[in-house]
């Protein structure tokens, strides 16, 4: 009987058995794509998309000219407001906005400034893993324990060995 052709056949039986598992555990989670996806911003009633490359600074960056163009057209839009209109729109104040004309909003919210929205952080903290980042972060999953396996098995039939009689 050879024992080492047995346990070699075994360790290469057990390290398919293992890198079938951990590829099999790595396939049933959905946080793989091929590419980066794009990240899109909500922002009101539009879907503002960037490539999935962008950075934060890149998009913070954007939408900070965006809400500062916003702000900048709703005071330019406040200060073409008519005295007339304004009246108008203090006297209507307990009236549905809904019901009013548009200047009265402009003439309402003055002052307010646009707020960036922030929940597109998370798709950039926590983005899905492309391929070949899942192969660089399982590589050594798959590849150590069978390789630890093999070297402590191959340790103890070389010790076995010494104690073989002549």
């Amino acid at each position: 009987m050879n024992w080492q052709q047995g346990f070699l056949r075994l360790w290469i039986v057990g390290a398919l058995a293992w890198v079938a598992i951990i590829l099999s555990l790595a396939a049933a989670t959905d946080h793989v794509v091929l590419k980066k996806p794009d990240i899109t911003v909500h922002w009101g009633k539009e879907n503002i998309v960037y490539p999935g490359a962008s950075t934060e600074e890149e998009i913070t960056s954007d939408l900070r000219r965006r809400a500062d163009k916003m702000n900048a057209d709703d005071e330019k839009d406040f200060q073409n407001l008519t005295q007339e209109q304004k009246d108008f729109c203090n006297q209507n104040s307990n009236t549905n906005f809904g019901q009013l004309p548009k200047y009265c909003m402009t003439y309402a919210l003055h002052g307010s400034v646009v707020v960036i929205p922030d929940d597109w952080k998370d798709h950039l903290r926590s983005p899905p893993r492309t391929v070949w980042q899942e192969i660089y972060y399982l590589a050594p999953r798959l590849l150590i324990p069978p390789a630890l396996l093999l070297l402590v098995a191959w340790a103890f039939i070389w010790v076995g060995r010494g104690f073989r009689r002549h």
